[in-house]
Parts: C-alpha cells; sequence; structure tokens
C-alpha cells in the first residue's frame, strides 16, 4: 500500500451531529435551519450535484477539528453548521466492512470531503490523511479503540477505505467534487495549516 506508519494526534472540539436530508422532506429541513440559524441552505437542484441524496447529511453544530504531526505540523479544519456531507461514500454492497456511519472514520471523512471539494491537500496527501486520521482510534495497548463492536479490525477497515478512496474511481471523484461542491463547501468551512 505504501503508507508510512505515521501517528497523527487527531483533536475535536465541537459534538457531531447530523441530520440525514430526506430529499422529500428537504423543504422543510431548509425552513428548519433557516429559523435555527438564520441562513440558507442550498436548493434542491444544487444538493443532487453534493451526492446521493440518501447519502447526504447537514452538520448541524460548529466543529473544529485539529490534526498534528510528531514533528509538530498541524492541519486545521472548522465546519459550521450547513456544511454538506456523504461522509465515507461507499457503496451499498460493502457498507458491512466499511460503513458511512462508522464513527472512527467520521471525523476523518469530513476532512477528507473537504480536501475532496477544495483541493487544499493533493489526491496522495488527502487519501493518507483519511487513513492516519482513522488509524489515530486504534490503540493495540487497549487503552483506546478495541474493536470489541465491529467484526472487522479498525487496521483492516482503515486499509480497505483508503484503498477506494485511492482508487481510479477515487480520482475521478477528486476532479468531480471540485466542481461540484466546491461552492458550498467554501462557504461552510474554514482550513489552516503550519507552514
Amino acid at each position: 500500500m505504501g503508507l508510512k506508519d505515521v501517528k497523527v494526534n487527531v483533536d475535536i472540539d465541537g459534538f457531531l451531529d447530523f441530520r440525514h436530508l430526506d430529499p422529500s422532506r428537504y423543504s422543510e429541513t431548509v425552513k428548519d435551519f433557516q429559523d435555527r440559524f438564520g441562513r440558507g441552505l442550498p436548493s434542491k437542484a444544487q444538493l443532487k450535484n453534493m451526492g446521493k441524496p440518501r447519502d447526504l447529511r447537514l452538520l448541524l453544530t460548529p466543529i473544529t477539528i485539529t490534526i498534528t504531526w510528531p514533528d509538530t505540523r498541524w492541519i486545521q479544519y472548522h465546519f459550521e453548521p450547513g456544511f454538506i456531507t456523504d461522509l465515507s461514500s461507499v457503496p451499498g454492497f460493502f457498507r458491512s466492512v466499511v460503513d458511512n456511519d462508522d464513527i472512527d472514520m467520521m471525523s476523518a471523512a469530513l476532512c477528507h470531503d473537504v480536501n475532496f471539494s477544495l483541493h487544499h491537500l493533493s489526491f496522495k496527501q488527502t487519501n493518507q490523511l483519511f487513513y492516519h486520521m482513522i488509524m489515530s482510534r486504534f490503540d493495540p495497548d487497549g487503552d483506546g479503540v478495541d474493536d470489541s463492536d465491529h467484526w472487522v479490525s479498525l487496521p483492516a477497515r482503515a486499509k480497505w477505505a483508503y484503498l477506494a478512496v485511492n482508487s481510479f474511481v477515487g480520482r475521478i471523484r477528486w476532479k468531480q467534487n471540485k466542481r461540484k461542491r466546491q461552492d458550498w463547501t467554501l462557504a461552510t468551512t474554514k482550513f489552516m495549516k503550519s507552514r
């Protein structure tokens, strides 16, 4: 796979609170969001460009994710309520191994979506960061994630997820997403990194 063993630290400030976007009730969601946050959401037509409607989720809370490396480099993503994501874009037949709603992958999937939409990092860097963020939750000493609630180990899920996003299909999505998601992602996220 060509990935180096790099241990990153992932700090999450905030709480991941999503609402599934049901296309048949989208006008209600837009009204609720407007009432709660005082701003609108993309049109239903724009929403179709962001992924499969049944997989889309609306972030309802602000959240900041900071990734640091042992050499003190860091990257920080800030998400505003209104960010729209499909989390891990996993085909239905594969979801018993890598699920869209896998808590061990959610923060990595959010950052991956931003990078796929705005190309803050290269394709290779984006996918490696995704893998390392997932693996940051794994603690083989037993103090962290122990995989007791999942039939596939976290390292195996991380490798499968990495292979999926780093595939030929992943590269096609990399090119498409910038055109389709860029405007809304810019409006709902901020990105900073160390030099």
